[in-house]
This record gives C-alpha cells, structure tokens and sequence, in this order.
C-alpha cells in the first residue's frame, strides 16, 4: 500500500515538473485529477487508511500538494451520513493538514526554481475550503469514536479559522455532558471560547467540578483536565468557598488516586490554598 501510494506521488511530481503541455503558470500544469484519485482512495469508506494518511503527510510538507488538497477536499465530503470508517479516515487526514503554508516553502510539482517561487499559496482559499467542509462534518451522525475524533480536530485544526465560531457553543455544551474524555475535550472548547470569543457561560465551574471522578485517572486526558482547571481557578477573585469545594474534592480524590497522580493532586491543593 505504501509503495502504491509512493508512486501515484511519483507520478504526480513528474507530471508536474513535465508536464506533456506547457502552461503558463504552476496551477494549470498542476495533475489535480490524479491527486483527487490519490486523495479519494485514502478516504475509503470500507476500510481504516491510518497508514496510508501517515504517509501522505510527508507530502502535505509541500505547499503545492497542501493548498491543492483543500481545493479538492470539498468535492469528495460527504453530503449525507457516510460510515464511521469514512469519517474517521475523514478527520484523521484534516488532522494532519494545516490551514496555514509550511513554515518552509516547498513545492513537489514545479518544472524549475523559478516557477516554484511563483507558486502562492493562496490561505483565503484553505480556509474556504475548510470553512465548508466543516459545515458538511458537523451534521454527520457521530459514534463515541468519531465524536472524540471531531473534537480533537476542531481544537487542534479547526477553530482558530472559523468564520463564526461561537456556532460551535452548542455542540461543546452538549459535548460536555457525554461524559469521558470527549466531556475533557468540549471543556478546553468552552476555555477557548470564554477567553478568546468572551462566550459567558455561568455553569462552567459546576461542570468542572463534576469531572473530577476516580475513572479520570485511567483516561490519557487527565493531564489536561489537571491543565484546564488550573486555568480555570487561576484567578484570585474566585469565592473561598468555591475554591475550597475543589480542594476538599480533590483531596478525597488522592485517597484513591495512583501514586504518580497523588503528587499531581498534592500540589494541585497548595496551589489552590496559595491563591
């Protein structure tokens, strides 16, 4: 499969650097049919194409094949409920891809350096691009799976570049009350969205105070749960009592808790008791 793939990118670049008939710029000599071929295949509804997304991230290093990708990303989602194999393929590759140019220019496709420093990489376009598919995602029917998926795409990827952000609110809030770690992940949503888009949301320290169960400690997110409330509780005119319901909390949380968390914790409640 990686050898298939390696040589369709082969083919893809040569195409490029020669193509049959000259054109004046990089954009019309650019294979873009074979590259959606290249893209569709990864985006198997039957099959999970981690390997093959892997990959093709060695590829996304260069502009050209990067800003090309989101062009034709939007022609290959889904309209309707596509199957979990789908969208999880889906979000892995948008996870990989970055709305912004490489922070070294790159180009696979280009005939001579000349025309590789001609090539723009156009980020109105990505950012179009992205804006629509995720209007496509969001109205997905979602598994646990895929769910957390989305939610690890939009705070890593996504959110800094959409056009109304604040449409997300209700998701997050409905997102928090899955529980597990998606409930972790729609909690740095709503930190994002209260300090960067001043999103007032009063319940906010209840829900956070509802996290703090013994099951957290087997999660892999529980270092950002730890993160996200100490941003949550760094301010020192929260009221006494509600800072000393965390520490009474967590405290009964350490009785419990493994050894490597108990110090997390420990230190978690002077903090608390400091401020």
């Amino acid at each position: 499969m990686f050898t298939g793939l390696s040589t369709a990118m082969n083919l893809i670049a040569f195409e490029g650097k020669y193509p049959l008939e000259l054109k004046n710029n990089l954009e019309n000599s650019f294979p873009l049919s074979k590259l959606k071929t290249v893209v569709m295949k990864i985006l198997s509804s039957k099959q999970n194409t981690a390997h093959l997304i892997n990959k093709f991230e060695e590829y996304l290093i260069y502009d050209d094949i990067l800003c090309y990708t989101w062009k034709i990303l939007p022609s290959l989602t889904a309209k309707s409920n596509p199957s979990d194999i789908y969208i999880m393929n889906y979000l892995l590759l948008l996870g990989k891809m970055h709305v912004q140019k490489n922070s070294e220019t790159k180009v696979l496709c280009c005939v001579d350096e000349e025309t590789a420093s001609a090539f723009t990489f156009d980020q109105a376009v990505t950012r179009r691009s992205l804006n629509k598919i995720w209007n496509c995602t969001m109205l997905w029917e979602h598994s646990p799976a895929t769910h957390k998926q989305l939610l690890i795409v939009l705070l890593e990827r996504v959110l800094p570049y959409l056009d109304k952000p604040l449409l997300m609110t209700d998701f997050l809030m409905d997102s928090l009350d899955v529980g597990g770690p998606v409930s972790l992940l729609a909690l740095q949503g709503i930190f994002t969205m209260i300090q960067v888009h001043n999103l007032d949301y009063p319940n906010i320290f209840a829900k956070l105070y509802s996290m703090f169960e013994p099951e957290i400690f087997h999660t892999k997110f529980k270092a950002r749960l730890f993160y996200l409330s100490d941003l949550f509780l760094s301010s020192t005119h929260l009221p006494e009592g509600l800072v000393a319901a965390f520490a009474k909390r967590l405290a009964r949380l350490a009785l419990v808790a493994p050894s490597e968390d108990i110090i997390i914790i420990c230190m978690f409640i002077g903090n608390l008791i400091l401020r």
